[in-house]
């Protein structure tokens, strides 16, 4: 008696087509990256000037409230799930199943109706963002190294809001090409 799936099998069918889109997207990224950023409106820089994006001011100006509600999610972490779990194409970047945890609000566009509830003011201010795809409490352990990485595509900038932040901030960074950034708390 097999145990292997059907080739046949919906499943497999499926795997085998993310399978091929994954592999040739690759291919295709610089390519599509380099028309995107040839037409882009705000350039390509390491890490913009939060005054190209005036909704960076909104999300400092109420980053204690956007905390106050990280810090509810925290206290049942362990409902959490690792973001390798959620996106496993993140898989390589979070190797520890508990060093790298995400709480999704939104997410590629699709809105996790349980947990806005959970985070009514952080999810009315993200909402406001033009254009917003994903917005994400993004919970790592002390401690967590996260490999070098480029995003799914030029055309999503990420942003980061620093919220909870160890009080040695010289050893919480984040390079960006040549450039480091210390986490500030409530600084984009």
């Amino acid at each position: 008696m097999s145990v292997t799936p059907s080739t046949n099998s919906p499943f497999s069918a499926r795997q085998a087509w993310r399978d091929f889109l994954v592999e040739n997207g690759k291919k295709l990224r610089n390519f599509v990256n380099g028309i995107v950023l040839r037409y882009s409106k705000v350039g390509n820089p390491p890490v913009f000037d939060t005054r190209v994006f005036p909704w960076t001011a909104m999300l400092e100006e109420n980053w204690q409230a956007i905390r106050d509600e990280a810090r509810q999610v925290l206290e049942r972490r362990d409902t959490v799930p690792p973001l390798k779990d959620i996106s496993p194409d993140h898989a390589r970047l979070a190797e520890n199943n508990t060093n790298w945890q995400s709480f999704f609000i939104w997410g590629y566009g699709y809105k996790m109706p349980s947990n806005a509830a959970r985070c009514p003011r952080t999810t009315a201010l993200v909402e406001r963002i033009p254009g917003l795809k994903s917005a994400f409490f993004s919970i790592h352990a002390p401690g967590t190294h996260i490999p070098s990485h480029k995003g799914v595509t030029a055309a999503m900038i990420t942003c980061h809001l620093a919220l909870i932040v160890p009080h040695e901030r010289e050893k919480c960074r984040m390079q960006v090409e040549d450039e480091i950034c210390l986490w500030e708390p409530g600084k984009t």
